[in-house]
């Protein structure tokens, strides 16, 4: 998931248009600095480890808000690991199923900007925390705020030879405290991610 730069959009590593942040402070996408929302050099691929399995006082809704994040950050690190292997509407099809809006367009935005210049996501990205807010319906269907602290200190963005890459905006804050709108539409039967952004709080 992005996720990892402000973006929303991030590698969850979550990837999924941003503004740049440092740390877990507010500010979008995994978390270099720039981009939406909308994931290291013997060069293994990035991925995000996990957060534990919700807890039995989450019920059926927050359950399946905080599966359909942890899909997009999936997709999103499939994506980050090797940008240049994926077309714009290859990179769309993948994550739509699983976001949509900023957070969909975000993501997409970004990967782009890294297959542009030869670069990917490397590393690991581990849940430390996982947290949900009992869905709400304002009249844009159910919507559920699943908040994740992400200790992003192994992640890295490389270049074509495996490099770190020293540009300030790929630069990664070692952690990450990121909040995800996960809304089901009305008419609609799955939730999807539709915006993120890092938060001010405690993380780790």
């Amino acid at each position: 998931m992005l996720f990892w730069r402000e973006r929303r959009p991030g590698v969850a590593i979550s990837a999924i248009a941003l503004a740049a942040i440092a740390g877990c402070t507010s500010t979008v996408a995994p978390t270099p600095s720039a981009s939406p929302t909308s994931a290291a050099t013997s060069t293994p691929t990035a991925s995000v480890t996990p957060s534990a399995s919700a807890t039995p006082t989450w019920n059926p809704e927050q359950v399946a808000a905080i599966e359909v994040v942890g899909k997009f950050a999936d997709a999103d690190d499939k994506i980050g690991a090797d940008p240049s292997a994926f077309t714009e509407k290859q990179m769309t099809n993948l994550l739509k199923e699983f976001s949509g809006g900023e957070a969909l367009n975000g993501t997409v935005n970004w990967n782009l900007l890294l297959k542009k210049n030869g670069y990917r996501l490397s590393g690991e990205i581990v849940i430390v925390s996982t947290d949900a807010t009992r869905p709400v319906d304002n009249g844009r269907g159910a919507e559920v705020h699943v908040t994740q602290c992400q200790d992003q200190r192994q992640g890295k963005i490389v270049d074509k030879g495996g490099n770190p890459v020293t540009a300030d905006e790929f630069q990664i804050a070692e952690f990450n405290l990121r909040q995800f709108s996960v809304r089901k539409p009305p008419g609609e039967a799955t939730f999807r991610v539709f915006g993120f952004q890092t938060i001010n709080g405690k993380c780790p």
